[in-house]
């Protein structure tokens, strides 16, 4: 993936965003997310709720631990066992 079409999705609003994440998880029955020595990434919202992300491909988690400086890896996970 080139960071052009990275950018163009991460432009997108919410709704749209869900819609390609779908859609791609639908294709390649995969979804993403960052592990690391302690296991999956977990982050919290405004409330303290735990939070694990995901992500359609694996080059948004590689964006995403570099932006965020997470000592994480991008890891996949099959659909069937999600």
């Amino acid at each position: 993936m080139d960071n052009i079409k990275l950018l163009n999705v991460q432009s997108l609003d919410s709704h749209k965003r869900l819609e390609y994440l779908i859609r791609k998880v639908a294709d390649f029955e995969l979804i993403w997310s960052s592990y690391g020595d302690n296991g999956w990434l977990l982050l919290s919202d405004e409330n303290g709720r735990r939070i694990t992300p995901f992500w359609p491909e694996k080059e948004f988690v590689n964006e995403y631990n570099i932006t965020h400086k997470y000592d994480y890896f991008a890891k996949k996970i099959d659909l069937y066992y999600f």
